[in-house]
This record gives structure tokens, sequence and C-alpha cells, in this order.
């Protein structure tokens, strides 16, 4: 393998590992160097194959993070504090850590909406490069303090700490078991298990219309399962680089969507050409696929689909546009409230 262009990678297939990898950028010159980066995927995915390492190796795209993710003096900065769920009933063996965000304006009289970000410690901070980072808390700041979003919570999850890994590429967390699994395991562990929790604490708009869910990667598709399985508790659902392939069951939606009964939800879904083809899909063909089901069944949803691979830099730099679209057929701030 040689070549002197340099190209980013990043460990994607667990976005957990994000915050301790962060990106890099590497010249992939000789097979030594090749060996380095497999050994790096290999600590944490053991069975990965060598063909599979090469799709994690792709460019970026050229992409700037929205200006919505800068930290703005002047700018009044949401609360964010950190919990820890042990022994759910859903996953009993695996602790989930989870973080909220209470806006700045936020207002204990009024039903505020929400919205849940999976991966959830990988969108909290900047990283060691910040072309790939998507710190949220300051996009919603800034779009709260300038109008441009009604006043929203916001809870970041991890998935649990202790786990089966991934099918063939193995691994340690419980991450593609909740994340890739079609069954609405997760969604249910969300709504009936963490909601409550949050919900305790601060006044959370029960109108499934006024909450979000987000995630990338499986975390996008996972996102989408939420929804799919729990409209009743959320509608809308923003998909980033979504895996939509068979890890372990999230290919049904692309045909769930098209032969199903047409459910009330609201999609954003990205995705790049120079996505990734491994042992469990395509994903760049799986994300079309979607997007022509939505279409097919008529529903609401954006498809974004840039020049980037399986990372977050595309969508870091479509943050604040996802986030008004999301959430533009609720901009009133009564509008959650529920009579």
């Amino acid at each position: 393998m040689k070549s002197s262009k340099k190209i980013a990678f990043m460990a994607v297939l667990s976005f957990s590992i994000l915050s301790q990898v962060s990106l890099a950028q590497v010249d992939i010159m000789n097979d030594k160097e090749f060996n380095e980066v497999r050994e790096h995927f290999k600590s944490d995915f053991p069975g990965i194959p060598d063909k599979d390492v090469l799709q994690y190796l792709k460019d970026a795209g050229n992409y700037k993070p929205a200006p919505e993710l800068l930290s703005l003096s002047g700018v009044p900065k949401g609360e964010i504090t950190e919990h820890t769920l042990v022994g759910s009933k859903a996953y009993p063996d695996a602790e989930h850590k989870y973080w909220i965000y209470i806006p700045a304006n936020y207002n204990d009289k009024k039903p505020t909406r929400l919205m849940v970000f999976l991966d959830g410690k990988s969108y909290l901070e900047y990283g060691k490069d910040k072309k790939y980072s998507f710190p949220v808390p300051n996009a919603l700041d800034n779009l709260i303090y300038q109008k441009q979003i009604p006043s929203v919570i916001a809870v970041f999850i991890d998935p649990g700490s202790k786990g089966d890994g991934l099918p063939i590429y193995g691994g340690k967390d419980n991450r593609s078991l909740e994340y890739d699994s079609a069954d609405g395991k997760y969604a249910n562990f969300l709504v009936d298990e963490v909601l409550p929790l949050v919900q305790s604490r601060y006044n959370i708009a029960k109108d499934p219309e006024c909450r979000a869910v987000m995630g990338a990667s499986s975390g996008g598709s996972g996102a989408f399962g939420v929804a799919w399985h729990r409209p009743d508790a959320f509608r809308k659902v923003i998909s980033s680089i979504g895996s939509y392939v068979n890890i372990r069951g999230s290919d049904y939606y692309i045909s769930a969507v098209r032969q199903e009964e047409k459910k009330p939800i609201k999609v954003f879904l990205q995705d790049g050409k120079n996505e990734i083809d491994t042992v469990f899909g395509n994903w760049k063909l799986a994300n079309e696929q979607m997007a022509s089901s939505l279409d097919y069944k008529g529903y609401d949803y954006r498809f974004e689909q840039g020049d980037g691979g399986h990372n977050y830099v595309h969508m870091a730099s479509l943050a604040g546009d996802a986030f008004r679209w999301i959430w533009n057929d609720k901009a009133d701030e009564d509008s959650c409230i529920i009579k």
C-alpha cells in the first residue's frame, strides 16, 4: 500500500471511542504504517477484517463545522449535569452514563421540548481536532438565544459500559446490542426507564411532536428505531450516517417503512458518497434506500447526501440547519402545551 495522500481515520465503529481516539491525519505509505493502524482497530475490535479497516481510512470531505457550534461570548450558557443509571430492567448488567442540558432560559412553569442524543458524550465538547467535533451544547445555546429554535432540554446518553460488542468484530461494550437491534427494546428502555428520571426533575413536554432523538452510525439507526417503535413518545429524528445495514437487523427499517402503516414521524437523514462498505453492508446504498423508502411512503423527511465518509464532519457542518429544520413546525413557544 503506497500513497502520499493524507487521509483521516477514526474508530467510528464505536462512537464511544471517539473521545479517546479522536481523529488523526495519517500517511499510508507502506505496510508497516498500515499494520500500526490495523493494530489500533484490532485493540478494540479483534475480529475486524483487514478489508474493513481500509474502509475507515476514507476521506472525510471538505467541510467546516457550522458556526452555530462555536462558543460565543455574550450568549447565556446552559447548565449540564452528569448522572448514572445502574441496574436498569432492560440492561441490568450495563451501567449507563447520561448528561442533562438545561437551557439558560428554562422556565419550569412551561413544558419544554426535549432532544435526546445517543452516544451522548461525543456530542458534549470539542475533541482534539475541532473539524471532527460536534459540541451540541454550544449550538443549543446559540440557537435558543437567537430565537432560531425554541427552548430545548437535552439528554446525552451513552450506551452501556459492558456488553457483547459487535458481531464478527467483537468488542466489550453494549452499544451494538442496544442500537443495532431492531426489536424496540432500546426504545422502551429510553422511554420507560430513562425519561422518567429526567421528568422527575424538569418540566418536559409530553407531546411527542415536541421530542426529538439524534444519533450517528449505529446511533443514527438506533435513533430512528426509538421513534419508529415509540411514536407515542418521539416523533422527530436526526439520523447521521445511520447503520441501516445488517449488523443486528437494522436493515429491517428500509422495508418496514415501505410496507407497514405510515407513522407520524419526521426524519432528517444525512450520509456521504464516500461511505464505508463492510462485511455488514454498504452504508451509502443503505441510506439511499432508506431515503427512497421514506419518499415512497410520503414521510416528512429531508436527505442530505454529502461527499464525506463515515464520520461527523459533514453532519457537523449542517448542525444549525438540521436543528432549525427539525423544529420548524413547532417553533411557537406555547405549541407544546397539551391542553
